[in-house]
C-alpha cells in the first residue's frame, strides 16, 4: 500500500477492515478513535470492551490504548499505515479468541 498521510484515508481503511473508526477532537488533538464494529448495548447505551486512538505526536504516529486498567499503553509507529495495522491486529485478535 502507498504511504498514507491523511487521517480520513486511515478512517476509510479501518472501516473497510470491519472496524468502526472516526476522527475525534479531544485533549490529544486530532485523532482517530477505533473500536469493534459493534458494541454491547446496555440500557440503550452502546459500550465497547476496547478502544484505541491513533494520534500524531512529535512527528511520529502512536497507538494509544487507554481503556485497560493501569496507565495508558502506547505503541510508537513509523507511519500511519503501521498504526492502522497495529490497531487492526489489537482489535481483531481478541474477537477471534472469543469464538
Amino acid at each position: 500500500m502507498d504511504r498514507m498521510e491523511s487521517l480520513d484515508d486511515a478512517v476509510a481503511l479501518l472501516n473497510s477492515r470491519g472496524l468502526r473508526a472516526s476522527r475525534s477532537q479531544w485533549s490529544l488533538g486530532d485523532t482517530i478513535l477505533v473500536t469493534h464494529a459493534h458494541g454491547d448495548v446496555a440500557n440503550g447505551i452502546e459500550v465497547f470492551p476496547m478502544a484505541l486512538y491513533i494520534v500524531c505526536s512529535n512527528g511520529t504516529w502512536e497507538v494509544v490504548n487507554c481503556m485497560r486498567s493501569g496507565p495508558a499503553q502506547t505503541v510508537e509507529c513509523t507511519s500511519l499505515n503501521e498504526a492502522c495495522d497495529v490497531v487492526t491486529n489489537d482489535l481483531l485478535k481478541p474477537s477471534v479468541e472469543q469464538t
